[in-house]
């Protein structure tokens, strides 16, 4: 779906490299929370008019990328706490359910050699800090375990699009102080679909999906300031 009201192709583009550009820098934090963007100076950083600049940040607007106030400006979000728990629970609910369903159709029993070459992939991107890649690898592995069974779909429901979900998942990965756990993590999920066993699998999705509060709940104050009502969530 697109929001962008501009018919000239040329504005068009520029208002699709300037969303996406700002996007990638918001869902990374290179863009952090309650930064103030400036319309002239984007203008200026792109070579082009405000006309496209404005578009572009109306599209991120909608998304909940950035927030505007009357008079001063647009800012980028916060992260909404509560927003990031209820996608983590809806994530936990589906992602257990498809690895359990695909787990009793035998749909990883000839993948399991690959997936645990991504985590080599992904600890090997660790010990560089090429953190971007490690989220993308990360990614990759959760998506691997609903290709397989042909549920890819899910991905949409899961919070791949959230803004709040996924910025705190690279703020857990940026400031993790012991960033292995993540690896360590995906690996006890993968030793668990090679064993079979779907008890040991439900408590290692578990724990990696709330893998992003130990960090977030121990970090500094400063990254805390980048959450909205930042509490400790209920667990469900």
């Amino acid at each position: 779906m697109s929001y962008i009201v501009s018919s000239h192709p040329n504005t068009l583009n520029l208002t699709q490299t300037i969303y996406k550009q700002l996007r990638e820098d918001i869902f990374s934090i290179r863009l952090i929370p309650g930064e103030k963007l400036s319309e002239m100076k984007l203008a200026s950083q792109y070579g082009c008019s405000r006309i496209p600049v404005r578009e572009a940040l109306h599209q991120l607007r909608l998304e909940g990328c950035i927030d505007s106030r009357p008079q001063i400006g647009s800012f980028i979000s916060y992260i909404d706490y509560e927003n990031l728990e209820q996608v983590r629970y809806v994530r936990e609910c589906l992602e257990t359910q498809v690895m359990l369903n695909a787990l009793r159709e035998n749909a990883y029993d000839d993948s399991i050699d690959e997936l645990q070459s991504l985590l080599d992939q992904q600890w090997n991107a660790y010990k560089k800090k090429e953190l971007i890649l490690a989220h993308q690898l990360d990614d990759l592995f959760h998506l691997f375990f609903l290709k397989l069974p042909h549920k890819e779909f899910v991905r949409d429901y899961m919070g791949a699009n959230n803004v709040h979900y996924q910025r705190a998942r690279f703020l857990a990965l940026k400031y993790d102080p012991s960033p292995e756990a993540l690896v360590w993590q995906h690996q006890a999920i993968l030793d668990a679909v090679a064993a079979r066993d779907e008890t040991a699998l439900t408590k290692a999705i578990h724990i990696h999906l709330n893998n992003l509060y130990r960090v977030i709940d121990s970090s500094s104050e400063e990254i805390r300031n980048y959450i909205r009502h930042h509490k400790k969530p209920v667990r469900v």
